[in-house]
């Protein structure tokens, strides 16, 4: 087997049981990675901030977010380079041993070193990310630290009303239901139109010509991936 292939195994095996198991903590991709196309709850299509990833505190990469809390420019300087160095640290993490040596050891001895790789990998990476939230609580000023629980909780309580366990465990009656199906879709209901109003805007900008050429280049894919170009 190949050095890459042994490489790959060994990133496989690490990955999986090295996630910190923790609603809030969040753990970036290794190496370069292409913009998300969308971020949390309040971000926005498209919306793409280093500060997302941050354990606990990902959030924070909405501007609706940031803006809520009032942050200064100084805490998003801050706060980016936390993110940096949190990056930075978990990179490091994931670091591997001595390839040569390690798939030249028989199969047992393989998954006894996975193992404690995997035990030790999981440690650092729950510390790195205690220290950062530490950083970042001890960055923003109290009445910003409530505020952003207060955000957190109201964007994950909506999304779990929606979850029938969730509802069955709190004890929701059928009323109840029947109202928040009510909010829901009168919910839909303004989203779709809000749509159709940017979406009406957005074309009176162009002339009837660029509508056309528009028209005509949309039909062919132009511009989505895996269509024409």
């Amino acid at each position: 087997m190949s050095r890459f292939s042994w490489q790959c195994l060994w990133l496989a095996a690490l990955a999986a049981p090295a996630l910190i198991p923790s609603a809030l903590a969040q753990q970036p991709k290794l190496g370069p990675q292409p913009k998300p196309m969308f971020g949390p709850p309040g971000a926005g299509p498209g919306a793409w901030s280093p500060l997302y990833g941050l354990p606990g505190y990902s959030m924070l990469g909405a501007e609706s977010v940031q803006k809520e809390l009032e942050l200064t420019d100084e805490q998003k300087k801050k706060l980016r380079e936390i993110a940096d160095q949190y990056r930075r640290q978990v990179q490091e993490g994931w670091r591997p041993e001595n390839w040569e040596t390690f798939r030249k050891l028989p199969p047992e001895e393989q998954k006894k070193q996975l193992a404690a790789q995997r035990e030790k990998t999981a440690k650092r990476m729950a510390e790195v990310a205690a220290d950062t939230r530490a950083k970042i609580e001890a960055l923003l000023l109290p009445h910003q630290v409530q505020r952003f629980e207060e955000i957190v909780f109201r964007a994950r309580a909506t999304v779990m009303l929606y979850n029938p366990r969730t509802l069955e465990r709190l004890g929701v009656t059928d009323d109840q239901k029947e109202q928040l199906r009510k909010v829901r879709d009168e919910l839909q209901e303004k989203t779709q139109k809000l749509q159709q109003e940017a979406i009406d805007k957005t074309l009176s900008v162009l002339t009837p010509e660029q509508k056309a050429k528009l028209k005509e280049m949309t039909s062919e894919g132009f511009g989505f991936p895996g269509g024409p170009r």
